[in-house]
């Protein structure tokens, strides 16, 4: 990595991971993010994977994901706005937050479109969008167990992937997606 954009993205993802979220199982996601003082909806859309909201009424975010996606996709939608929550808004959960960091938030934060051809977006939005699926996957997957794991299997890509899908729980895409980061040196 010899981006410092990237070091501190990677960095972050894996404190988050381990030191807010203690996050052993990404399956448990859902669950740890509650216990913090999320909002967690679902909802059916063909155009939006999921959305960031914040509640001024009660001080916390809400986290909208599709429900047409998979659950593994629902994980990688959440994990890609905790990247948003963190990084473009500085929050922390309880019990780490001051009461009185976020009064000045309210509405919608975030919506996070499906990527396609015919979706037509600004490059600045396409550019913040693929920084938060960087750290999403970094959260999911932290850097250095990819590296390690790759290693442990003699660089064999194919086994390493199907090993990040079991252990991780994350679809094949996305476990190829950051086996191709990592192999790239974060880029």
């Amino acid at each position: 990595m010899n981006n410092n954009k990237t070091i501190a993205l990677v960095a972050l993802a894996e404190e988050v991971r381990q030191k807010i979220f203690c996050l052993e199982d990404n399956r448990a996601l859902f669950e740890k993010l509650e216990g913090m003082g999320v909002e967690l909806l679902g909802f059916f859309d063909e155009e939006i994977s999921a959305l960031l909201k914040w509640d001024n009424v009660y001080q916390h975010p809400i986290i909208a994901v599709n429900d047409r996606d998979s659950e593994k996709k629902q994980i990688f939608s959440l994990a890609h706005e905790i990247g948003h929550l963190f990084i473009d808004y500085g929050w922390l959960p309880e019990p780490y937050k001051n009461q009185n960091d976020f009064n000045d938030l309210e509405g919608v934060l975030s919506i996070t479109h499906y990527r396609r051809p015919d979706n037509a977006q600004d490059e600045s939005v396409l550019e913040q969008e693929a920084m938060m699926d960087d750290f999403a996957r970094n959260f999911l997957m932290p850097y250095e167990d990819v590296k390690k794991l790759l290693a442990d299997n003699g660089f064999h890509a194919e086994r390493t992937i199907g090993q990040l899908v079991e252990r991780y729980y994350v679809t094949e895409l996305t476990a190829r997606k950051q086996l191709a980061f990592v192999k790239n040196g974060g880029t």
